[in-house]
């Protein structure tokens, strides 16, 4: 018989958005974690790193573009990933020991978790430091530069101030 051991977490980011060039860096990280009982709390934070700095390349800079079924995307040149120059300041993890019973000492698994909610953290700390809300990945510095010159286009100023508009992808539009 198979019991199934859900984990949850829940992650903070904090960006800074450069509004003059769409550069994005994530600059802090706190998270929290329900996982049952946290056997090696080291390797457990570790595992939150990794796959947390996997999801910020999945949000930010990897980007696989196939036309007609062909890929355009042929070298590491033109799929980014992160490196330890893009790893934001982690804080300690939140760890909620809910005791699992059919786990090994009450253990459930953190595994890559930290990689489900990055996207949506990220993107959210985005909308609030610009005020628009991005729905496509990557978010690319082109991206938000485009949204940022289309919203000041708009608006007829240069003021970067945010203000509230929703965007798939802002070069489609």
């Amino acid at each position: 018989m198979t019991y199934p051991a859900f984990s949850y977490m829940a992650l903070i980011t904090e960006v800074e958005v450069d509004t003059q060039t769409g550069e994005i860096r994530v600059v802090r990280v706190w998270p929290a974690v329900c996982a049952g009982r946290i056997i090696n709390p080291n390797l457990a934070e570790a595992q939150i790193h990794g796959a947390f700095m996997q999801g910020l390349g999945y949000t930010l800079t990897e980007e696989f573009v196939v036309s007609e079924g062909q890929p355009l995307t042929t070298s590491f040149m033109q799929y980014t990933l992160p490196d330890a120059t893009n790893t934001p300041q982690f804080h300690t993890p939140v760890f909620v020991e809910d005791l699992y019973r059919h786990g090994p000492f009450g253990a459930k698994g953190v595994g890559e978790m930290a990689l489900i909610p990055a996207p949506a953290a990220i993107a959210n700390a985005i909308r609030h430091a610009t005020g628009i809300r991005f729905t496509q990945l990557p978010i690319t510095k082109e991206r938000v530069f485009m949204a940022l010159l289309k919203r000041r286009n708009q608006q007829g100023t240069h003021d970067p101030q945010p203000s509230q508009q929703d965007t798939g992808d802002p070069m489609l539009e």
